[in-house]
């Protein structure tokens, strides 16, 4: 059987959901239906039982998950064993806001300690260009913001907040309408912005647009107005910018680490992970 088939079982099974599995391994809902269809259709067996909204497993579903565990334990012990020797890479995709932060150079020092031999090819993007690449198996971990928070896989997700920022000695947020600097479409603060502002009563205008971060710190640092930025990343903002305690708090962001289905946990990858992790968790209690 296909480990991907299993991997996506297990994630069922464990979030109860198709819905909850699709966030949970980064496909969509349809892909997930149809995975479970092909291993139903493989074991000619029913794996799932509809009780109230979720799913539960079967009989043979308790049976297949057992050995699942198994089965994708040994495989990853395996591709475990044979890379423990050899040079590898680990591509890595984090939000540009993310990666020019303080900790992140950190993070790739400490993690270069243990695994001197493994490459970190790090990718920065948008949180939503990034998770289509994690889909198609192009990058192995991901750092995402999320702009509609789901429940699933807890362990691997962190509530955020986002600071308004503008230059410093400008004063963009007594003006009416506020003057925003946003990002396009896919920006996790752009509509978060919107919708704040707009329930507040608060009238804005779009004076300046980029489709990547550092053409937004450009619009910022030029005095064109303001814009949010998730909490965690204002340690690596220039000094000419300053955060705005003015204007209303944004919430309801998330962080998630997201691994690809098609990537086989490793000790190297593992690390990778619990630093990341370990440095959110940091962020967010101090």
């Amino acid at each position: 059987m296909p480990t991907s088939l299993l991997r996506t079982f297990i994630a069922v099974a464990e979030s109860g959901s198709i819905t909850n599995a699709a966030s949970l391994i980064s496909r969509s809902q349809p892909a997930v239906t149809l995975r479970i269809k092909k291993l139903e259709d493989m074991l000619e067996a029913q794996l799932f039982l509809r009780k109230d909204r979720c799913l539960i497993l079967s009989e043979e579903g308790h049976l297949l998950f057992g050995y699942a565990q198994q089965i994708l334990k040994r495989n990853d012990e395996a591709v475990r064993k044979l890379l423990k020797n050899n040079e590898t890479t680990i591509n890595l995709g984090i939000p540009n806001e993310i990666a020019v932060s303080s900790f992140f150079p950190v993070l790739l020092e400490n993690f270069s300690i243990d695994y001197p031999r493994i490459n970190v090819e790090v990718n920065c993007d948008k949180s939503e260009n990034l998770r289509y690449r994690i889909r198609e198996g192009k990058l192995d971990l991901a750092a995402v913001l999320e702009n509609l928070p789901n429940q699933t896989n807890k362990n691997l997700q962190w509530d955020e907040k986002a600071s308004w920022i503008s230059k410093k000695n400008c004063k963009h947020h007594e003006q009416r309408p506020l003057p925003l600097i946003v990002g396009t479409n896919e920006c996790v603060y752009r509509e978060r912005m919107f919708s704040i502002l707009n329930s507040k009563g608060i009238e804005w205008r779009i004076a300046y647009s980029s489709d990547n971060f550092n053409g937004i710190l450009a619009g910022i640092d030029a005095g064109l107005g303001v814009t949010a930025i998730a909490n965690i990343a204002v340690s690596g903002l220039p000094n000419s910018l300053k955060t705005i305690n003015e204007l209303p708090s944004i919430n309801g962001l998330q962080i998630q680490l997201i691994q690809s289905i098609k990537t086989p946990s490793t000790p190297a990858l593992e690390k990778l992970k619990n630093e990341l992790t370990q440095i959110i968790t940091n962020k967010k209690s101090n």
